[in-house]
């Protein structure tokens, strides 16, 4: 089994070789076509939180779209100055409402000044009308939090100082499941997606996390059918990819939800798969938003989650339905084996945890605090009562799982000026 150290030196080399690919193209004097990505890094070197990947899948699709390319991580305040003329921006850091920050610096809202111990550029200082296409603050909270929009969050302040289009979340998000949305973000709009296609294209998978599709925020000037890099001129429409597909409005009669009622839905499902039965999934609901930041209208997506559970465990596999105004728009099948899991739920009592006691869960929350801790370098902070548990079932492999999500955050607790992220540690049972 490959270790957590190898796997730290490959994706350290993976990066390197972009960043040195990329460096021919760091100083750049015109605006146009060029990319970015910022990750962040402790001083020492220590990734704080790991999006050395993450910023590497996506500064790929950018190039891919035809922009000269640059990532880096950790950059220091007068470094991100030089960098926030790009017209595409990625910022993969740890967030709240009002900053999105790296272990140095970041963006905050109002002036510049420090943020806790962040020497960050203030949104008021930043000239985003100058054209700059598209920024995307994968972070937590950058558009609000518990699902409702903020008018005054880093997200909207950008967004007010001229950006065409930025995209953030309205909630805390798991790292995990916000590294595999943003990879469909981006590669859909490396296919020459529009940044709201693109969008409901990453809403249509299932994700571990499901606050990420569920709180996904587009902020825009009254456009949303711009593209990113060759694909600016261009007029066609995207042609999505139907693998996923169960059904799409247009080849029926219009499925309605009425007052929550979701018996429209399971009647489709069963078309397909008679054995479906809505008891054996997890439900969640949630609303993508459309915001006009022109005139402060918001258009809502609903996306309901259905994952595939066993007795206590929960699986990311199940359908994705996407409805507007109550009508279902279309359903997503993204099962992994329907008939696998019908005969896992025969042998369901095969499937228990490891163990109830709960000293035994005890004992595991604090073997994943400290592995957090040490990825870390010590340097983020972790309330133990911050740490939640659920069970997993990796059905490929066949797999069980315990995964701990561990709220961490970075900044000055003393002036309460911190930013956080949402990580998970799992142990097999």
């Amino acid at each position: 089994m490959r270790t957590r150290k190898s796997k730290i030196q490959i994706s350290i080399i993976i990066l390197t070789i972009l960043l040195l690919l990329c460096s021919f193209s760091s100083t750049v004097f015109g605006r146009d076509n060029y990319a970015i990505g910022i990750a962040t890094i402790e001083d020492n070197g220590q990734f704080l939180l790991d999006t050395r990947e993450s910023v590497s899948e996506a500064i790929t699709a950018y190039q891919k779209a035809g922009y000269r390319v640059y990532g880096v991580g950790n950059p220091g305040k007068q470094h991100l100055w030089e960098q926030l003329y790009a017209d595409v921006q990625f910022f993969n850091c740890h967030g709240n409402q009002e900053c999105v920050v790296t272990a140095i610096s970041g963006i905050v809202v109002g002036s510049d000044r420090m943020y806790g111990n962040k020497d960050c550029i203030g949104t008021n200082s930043v000239h985003w009308d100058a054209d700059t296409i598209l920024v995307i603050y994968a972070a937590c909270q950058g558009a609000g939090n518990d699902g409702i929009n903020n008018p005054n969050s880093v997200a909207r302040k950008t967004a007010e100082r001229g950006a065409d289009v930025v995209m953030a979340w309205r909630s805390s998000v798991e790292t995990t499941s916000l590294r595999a949305w943003t990879r469909n973000y981006n590669n859909a709009l490396a296919n020459g997606y529009t940044v709201i296609k693109a969008m409901d294209y990453a809403n249509s998978f299932s994700y571990s996390d499901s606050r990420v599709p569920q709180n996904s925020t587009i902020i825009h000037h009254g456009d949303t059918s711009i593209k990113i890099g060759k694909y600016r001129s261009a007029n066609s429409d995207e042609i999505r990819p139907e693998d996923n597909l169960l059904l799409k409005s247009k080849s029926r009669s219009s499925v309605k939800i009425d007052e929550g009622n979701l018996e429209n839905i399971y009647s489709i499902i069963k078309d397909t798969y008679p054995e479906f039965d809505e008891k054996n999934y997890v439900i969640t609901k949630g609303n993508a938003q459309s915001i006009n930041q022109n005139n402060g209208e918001i258009e809502e997506t609903e996306y309901i989650n259905f994952k595939f559970k066993v007795g206590e465990f929960e699986t990311t596999s199940g359908f994705t339905i996407k409805a507007r105004n109550n009508i279902v728009e279309a359903i997503y099948d993204n099962t992994v084996d329907f008939n696998k899991e019908m005969n896992i739920l025969n042998q369901e009592n095969s499937l228990r945890t490891r163990s109830t006691n709960e000293n035994d869960i005890e004992l595991l929350k604090n073997e994943a605090i400290n592995e957090l801790l040490e990825k870390y370098n010590n340097c983020v902070e972790v309330n133990p009562e911050d740490v939640t548990y659920k069970y997993l079932y990796d059905i490929d492999t066949d797999k069980k799982y315990v995964e701990f999500t561990i709220r961490n955050t970075i900044g000055d607790n003393s002036t309460n000026e911190v930013a956080e992220a949402y990580d998970t540690v799992k142990f097999e049972i």
